[in-house]
């Protein structure tokens, strides 16, 4: 029943409020009783998704679309008798106006005429955007009904209109077809030469010199969004881009996933989803912050779905099956960006981001089932929910060709983004240190959550230098690898980075007030050798890293310079 109200009437505050609780109470839950955390702000939800929102309807503004259509209608149906009614009703010998209205009577289409005078969009009334379009010139009034311009001639010329004989009279009754071009019949009560006049007479002739009539019907047009054609979406769309909403975080939405899991990939990207530490900011209750899934740290969300050991098997099977390179990120935003720098492209690139969304749902889902209801999440049943789900929705949702069970495991792969030439050409210029003869009977390093940790927070320091291009994520990327014996300390990282002079590492160790004489004591403290360091390149690595170590080095100064030149970009 309220539904129909927002056809007929400029809706009351109290029906749109109603309206919006009853949505707002399905989407987060609760009663007219009970009341439950709203975690994002009702216009942030009701905003389009290209300015960051939900999608919802507003119903003020379906309220205005749908009272703005009986205003179209009534133009493009002059005749029917729905209109001849409002004409006979609102219509008077001293009412000038190209859509009629009697204050003193009231009902729809007083309301119909009140919202198309009064809501702005674009700067202008709504009803500013109906235009005639000339044909033969019979139906369309030439000084009550906009056609020429967005604005009628008789508020053009207000002085000629009121010398106009036929107020009502239209463009056929002014402009006349002869065998030589066309004529213009006046009707005047008084002289145009006069002082007062003579300037709007100038004005109307020079807008008619390009006026030419044909043998179609005269119609109406939209000058709004929308290619010419009314419709309430343009309508609506005007409206929210009237807003002025900021779209500095925009939410990738996914389309071959359903919008439960696209809509808390949203909710996520703002930190709106209710774990332990948002939920204490809020000033809930809570006894225990700590992390349910390894309960080494707060359960905030960067830690849950990047810093959690849980996560982070995840992400590392995630990078295996779909032939990626490894994930290494800070924040959930990094996650979200991921499958840009993947090195995929075409359907591949978006599978891979659908799959990054429904791990986290998935990760989610096992928090939630271990806390509430003592389900003891396994990294290997999460996984397999992973490739179940994205199977199905991928085979019903997704447009790839021929997909079944065994491609799906060996990943949809199209096609591989190769590096540049010019990331080649500096990626060959870098002169490698020399590999021992045994390097492939050599294990790899083993790399020690110390060293994590140290980089980590020496990533989130130079980001609050607000240091430009660290390609910190991609020199770690490079080189992080898990392996059976020995261990890479974070002094040997620190030493090894420092002895290349050009890299982004050394920059940012350099920001944070890292020089050489710090570098002579760290090695000595390594390797009880300060006094014979040598910073140069290619040596000081020879000498103190393990050689499984130099290898990924390289590694990693080729990732930084491609990260660096996606930052130039």
């Amino acid at each position: 029943m309220k539904i129909r109200v927002l056809q007929k009437e400029e809706a009351p505050c109290k029906v749109i409020k109603d309206l919006e609780s009853i949505t707002s109470r399905f989407l987060w839950g609760g009663s007219k009783e009970v009341r439950k955390i709203h975690w994002v702000s009702w216009e942030k939800v009701c905003s389009p998704k290209k300015f960051g929102g939900l999608g919802l309807s507003n119903f003020k503004f379906i309220n205005i679309a749908l009272l703005s259509k009986w205003g179209w209608r009534y133009k493009k149906e002059r005749g029917n008798l729905w209109c001849d009614v409002i004409e006979a009703c609102h219509s008077s010998c001293r009412s000038w106006d190209f859509l009629p209205v009697r204050k003193i009577l009231s009902g729809v289409w007083s309301n119909v005429v009140k919202v198309l005078s009064r809501t702005m969009v674009s700067g202008l009334p709504i009803r500013r955007l109906f235009k005639g379009i000339v044909g033969n010139g019979n139906n369309i009034s030439f000084w009550i009904d906009p056609w020429l311009l967005n604005i009628p001639l008789m508020c053009i010329c207000p002085n000629l209109f009121r010398l106009e004989t036929e107020k009502r009279c239209k463009v056929s009754d002014r402009i006349k077809r002869i065998d030589s071009g066309y004529c213009r019949v006046w009707k005047w009560k008084g002289s145009v030469l006069d002082v007062e006049v003579r300037s709007e007479w100038e004005i109307l002739n020079s807008l008619l010199v390009e006026v030419k009539l044909s043998d179609s019907i005269d119609g109406w047009g939209w000058i709004g969004i929308g290619k010419g054609v009314f419709s309430i979406s343009a309508v609506r769309n005007m409206l929210y881009d009237d807003m002025n909403i900021s779209n500095a975080s925009v939410f990738e939405w996914c389309k071959w996933i359903p919008k439960k899991c696209n809509i808390f990939g949203w909710r996520a990207d703002m930190d709106r989803i209710p774990t332990m530490c948002a939920l204490r900011s809020r000033n809930i209750p809570v006894s225990d912050v700590s992390c349910v899934l390894c309960g080494d740290s707060e359960e905030s969300l960067e830690h849950l779905f990047t810093g959690c050991i849980f996560a982070s098997r995840i992400w590392s099977f995630i990078s295996s099956w779909c032939k990626t390179q490894s994930f290494f990120v800070f924040s959930f935003k990094d996650l979200l960006e991921f499958h840009k720098y993947s090195g995929l492209s075409g359907i591949a690139k978006d599978i891979l981001y659908g799959i990054i969304i429904i791990s986290c749902w998935c990760i989610w889902r096992a928090r939630n089932n271990f806390k509430f209801q003592s389900k003891k999440a396994k990294v290997e049943v999460v996984i397999g929910e992973i490739k179940v789900l994205g199977f199905l929705w991928a085979k019903s949702r997704a447009k790839v060709p021929s997909l079944d069970w065994d491609r799906w495991c060996k990943f949809p792969s199209v096609s591989r983004r190769r590096y540049s030439s010019i990331v080649a050409a500096s990626v060959a210029s870098t002169p490698a240190p020399p590999l021992p003869e045994k390097e492939a009977t050599e294990k790899s390093a083993k790399w020690s959550f110390r060293f994590i940790k140290s980089f980590a927070m020496g990533e989130l320091e130079a980001r609050k230098l607000k240091f430009n291009s660290t390609g910190t994520e991609a020199l770690l990327m490079g080189i992080l690898v898990e392996g059976e014996t020995g261990e890479v300390t974070t002094s040997h990282l620190l030493l090894g980075i420092w002895a290349q002079k050009e890299s982004a590492g050394h920059k940012i160790m350099a920001t944070l007030g890292f020089d050489d004489d710090k570098a002579q004591e760290l090695a000595k403290s390594v390797n009880g050798q300060g006094n014979n360091f040598e910073l140069q390149e290619g040596t000081l690595m020879n000498q103190i890293c393990f050689p499984a170590f130099i290898p990924k080095v390289r590694a990693a100064s080729r990732g930084v310079i491609y990260r660096l030149r996606l930052d130039a970009k």
